[in-house]
């Protein structure tokens, strides 16, 4: 396989997880360090002669993710997103390549939740418009494909940026945090995206597939987890409406995701919050001062 974006937060995961079982793995990144150079928007394709017959599958992990930045810079953003990200998948397809696409909850619109793979896609966001574009591309264009919807991703490791992370350092620090009591959310441990995948592709299955954890939550009702995971004060949690918050766009309320396909079919287990909070004391939450699992 060969995975685009290896340097960022999902590809490494991927290329550190195949790399581990033995599998071979290629890798590409605009920054050092991965076997080939590869800016998603600058069309160069060069090296695509050199993997001819040696790559089964395209990993595609590049993506501007930033909600706001795609509905404030929506010309630059879907140049990137949906222009260059076809013209990727066009270039697999000429080599036999087989698209593995990770895409979003944000495909639908938020009014019912609990969204199963055939439902009815109504993004109301630009980044959600952004990633239907490419899935349409790739469903209609494509006889083999993974087109893999995810939803919030948290990780233990120090480069994790997710909202479990903010509101466990805020505590911390004895912050208190606006938490919405009417979005829900599927955090889901970014670790076990490369589990699963092995086994899809292992499997060698193809379609739509979501990557989720089980339990939803309002983000209020997370907050209130979180502290009391880790002996926080629960005044800390502060409550809200997602509405409370200044964003470019208006953000959906119940994106969750039903996950039950890929569970059936993998037997696969996803992380449970509880479990996610351990490892991220276990890791390195231990150095956060006033941070201690109870």
């Amino acid at each position: 396989m060969l995975v685009f974006g290896a340097n960022g937060f999902l590809g490494k995961r991927i290329v550190s997880h195949f790399r581990s079982k033995g599998h071979d793995v290629l890798s590409a990144s605009h920054k050092g360090g991965a076997d080939f150079h590869f800016d998603l928007n600058s069309a160069c394709f060069d090296f695509f002669p050199e993997i001819a017959g040696l790559v089964r599958y395209g990993i595609i992990c590049n993506s501007i993710t930033n909600i706001d930045r795609c509905k404030r810079e929506r010309s630059s953003t879907w140049s990137f997103n949906v222009t260059d990200t076809i013209r990727l998948v066009r270039i697999m397809r000429e080599y036999g390549i087989t698209p593995v696409f990770f895409s979003s909850d944000l495909v639908f619109d938020g009014e019912g939740g609990n969204y199963r793979e055939e439902d009815v896609r109504r993004p109301t966001t630009e980044y959600g418009l952004q990633k239907k574009a490419v899935e349409d591309f790739i469903m209609s264009n494509c006889d083999e494909f993974l087109v893999l919807r995810m939803s919030k991703l948290y990780s233990p490791a120090e480069d994790d940026t997710s909202p479990i992370r903010n509101i466990i350092e805020s505590f911390a620090g004895s912050r208190p945090v606006k938490c919405a009591d009417d979005q829900f959310i599927c955090p889901t441990l970014a670790e076990d995206i490369p589990s699963v995948l092995e086994i899809l592709i292992g499997r060698s299955m193809t379609g739509v597939f979501h990557l989720s954890a089980v339990n939803s939550f309002t983000r209020y009702e997370m907050g209130k987890r979180v502290a009391g995971f880790f002996g926080f004060p629960a005044e800390l949690v502060e409550r809200c409406s997602i509405s409370d918050f200044d964003f470019a766009e208006k953000r959906p309320l119940n994106n969750t995701l039903n996950s039950v396909r890929v569970r059936e079919r993998t037997g696969f287990k996803f992380t449970e919050l509880e479990s996610g909070l351990a490892l991220m004391s276990e890791l390195n939450m231990k150095g956060v001062p006033g941070c201690v699992a109870r």
